[in-house]
């Protein structure tokens, strides 16, 4: 057992001191993937494959064909916000074809 002190603020503390604050409700699975933890929930693991699914219903919505999945059932592909920052922005500019990045497609 190691002693000592966890320093640790969330944004929520900072409510309190606020003059005026907006709280938006959102679909979690498109705005918020956490990572933090190195392995299981909360890693970079489930962070990449949340972005492949969302990602992936993207392309196949906008017509394009499914992306490969790597060894894990993950969809290998990105798609840069400067590209597109919403599906409807994806589908505005399909259709586009991918480029082959180690092993996976990258909108860009």
């Amino acid at each position: 057992k190691v002693e000592g002190v966890k320093f640790e603020t969330f944004v929520f503390d900072a409510l309190g001191a606020s003059t005026r604050s907006v709280t938006l409700e959102v679909e979690r699975r498109l705005e918020f993937s956490p990572i933090k933890n190195a392995e299981g929930d909360n890693s970079p693991t489930t962070c990449k494959q949340d972005l492949g699914e969302v990602f992936a219903e993207w392309v196949t919505a906008a017509g394009g064909p499914a992306p490969p999945l790597d060894e894990d059932g993950v969809a290998r592909l990105e798609v840069d916000p400067r590209f597109a920052e919403d599906e409807s922005g994806f589908a505005a500019r399909a259709p586009v074809t991918p480029r082959e990045v180690d092993g996976g497609h990258l909108y860009a």
